[in-house]
């Protein structure tokens, strides 16, 4: 589930950097150079978020994938405080 929510950041940054590329190729000199290295960042970072979006996915720390399955087997997680007997003094702290 994480690495196919990754793909909607991954999409945007594509996008962007097609129209840097764009952009970049109508232009001349220093702006045309700029343009394709700030593009190729942009293929960089859209590949930092497939990367990062399959690895806590197949190494099983997927925090959406973990509430769904929570919520399907009725698991519920453990309480911050335990529970206390009724009129027993509350820790202060």
């Amino acid at each position: 589930m994480c690495l196919l929510l990754s793909l909607l950041p991954a999409t945007f940054w594509v996008v962007l950097a097609y129209v840097v590329f764009f952009l970049a190729n109508r232009s001349e000199g220093t702006r045309k150079a700029l343009g394709r290295v700030l593009g190729i960042w942009l293929i960089g970072l859209t590949a930092c978020f497939l990367i990062f979006g399959a690895f806590v996915q197949f190494v099983g720390t997927c925090p959406v994938q973990r509430g769904i399955v929570t919520m399907l087997t009725g698991e519920r997680p453990v309480p911050v405080y335990p529970v206390q007997t009724p009129g027993a003094a509350r820790r202060s702290f």
